[in-house]
């Protein structure tokens, strides 16, 4: 029994039975994205699926060691990777944007790191890329094989930072309800935008999908669960036919790799019948050094009668007082403004932020780091 994290709503318990994870571990395997000769650093509780099949199952099904961080910071993730030789780190997109952004504020102070950084984007050889870096390759220990990102979608430009400087850096995409993994990308055949391939074993279609192939993804296999513990209601709405609907829109490109558009149940439906999915405007709102966090939905405008977007802003104070130095609430505020401006202008019209809040404490969030919508909006 295994709950789900509990983003959209309260947590659910899923049954999970030994050939679900078993199927579904096999399907790793079988890409390749772990090997005998690793070390496989855990740093994510394991009561929610992921790590506990990733950075416990998985490894002891392998019989490679498992590397325990009961700590989640750079100073002690750099000491536990330098003193333990590990190869494979699986870490939530909050863990990669931390480090990115240390290390891209380190390399932004040097000119010959910006230099070296600009040259590295156009060389395709992985072993030169990590010559180049080679002093960041040993503050992480000097052994890291491959970088996992899994549990929520990542910005893509954190995957191509790591891949600049040698690193491999991949994505994959999952729910509870399967065991979890329903795509991953491998190790030397990825698109840092996309979640990956579907695991083999797994059937992964688009449902109903629109002009521009986007639908809900749903799948079939030995992974998917019995259902919800005492709730035969809520799995009447997922498992239909075998098929596990996900609640996440999607769509495959040319090649079969599956994108992430976002969750069926945000999706803001505007009253001429625009979609516009949430984490998209998000997405570019945190492209501001001065956004830390921000969630967004829409509102019924008494005045326009249209549904318009609203945005619930967390700066980053550190980021803010580093460029202006200290500043009112007004002063916080009219920065911003001037941000949610420049991100509306790499946006068509009807997606723009219309209206915007700044709150003074982070998003309540589940303890994998992911914002509890449900609990605001």
């Amino acid at each position: 029994m295994v709950y789900t994290s509990g983003t959209t709503g309260n947590p659910k318990g899923v049954m999970i039975t030994y050939e679900n994870i078993k199927t579904n571990m096999e399907g790793v395997r079988a890409v390749d994205l772990v090997n005998e000769t690793d070390v496989i650093l855990a740093m994510l509780p394991y009561h929610h699926i992921m790590p506990l099949c990733f950075t416990l199952i998985l490894p002891m099904y392998m019989g490679v060691p498992i590397v325990l961080l009961t700590e989640i910071s750079s100073a002690s993730l750099l000491k536990a990777l330098q003193e333990n030789r590990v190869t494979v780190i699986l870490g939530v997109p909050r863990v990669w944007e931390m480090l990115d952004k240390a290390i891209m504020i380190k390399i932004n102070e040097s000119s010959l790191a910006k230099f070296m950084f600009k040259m590295a984007e156009k060389i395709s050889s992985m072993t030169i890329r990590k010559m180049l870096f080679s002093k960041v390759h040993k503050q992480f220990g000097g052994h890291i094989r491959l970088m996992v990102s899994g549990g929520a979608k990542i910005d893509k430009n954190i995957l191509e930072d790591f891949r600049t400087m040698g690193f491999c850096a991949i994505q994959g995409y999952g729910m509870t309800e399967n065991s979890p993994i329903i795509s991953v990308s491998k190790d030397r055949y990825s698109k840092a935008a996309s979640a990956g391939l579907p695991l083999p074993g797994l059937d992964v279609r688009i449902n109903n999908p629109d002009e521009n192939g986007i639908g809900e993804i749903i799948c079939k296999g030995d992974s998917v669960m019995l259902g919800y513990y005492d709730d035969p209601e809520e799995t009447s709405k997922v498992l239909k036919d075998g098929w596990l609907y996900t609640g996440d829109l999607g769509y495959f490109d040319k090649d079969g790799f599956l994108y992430i558009s976002g969750r069926q149940k945000n999706v803001i439906v505007t009253k001429n019948g625009k979609n516009i999915f949430p984490e998209e405007v998000e997405f570019t709102l945190l492209q501001s050094p001065y956004i830390k966090e921000v969630v967004v939905w829409g509102l019924d405008d008494e005045k326009s009668g249209d549904t318009v977007i609203y945005a619930d802003i967390f700066p980053d104070c550190d980021a803010l007082k580093e460029s202006y130095g200290d500043l009112t609430s007004d002063g916080i505020r009219n920065v911003i403004e001037g941000e949610v401006d420049n991100a509306n202008a790499n946006m068509t019209g009807y997606k723009r932020v219309k209206r915007f809040k700044i709150r003074e404490a982070e998003f309540e969030k589940t303890t994998t780091h992911k914002i509890k919508r449900f609990a605001i909006t």
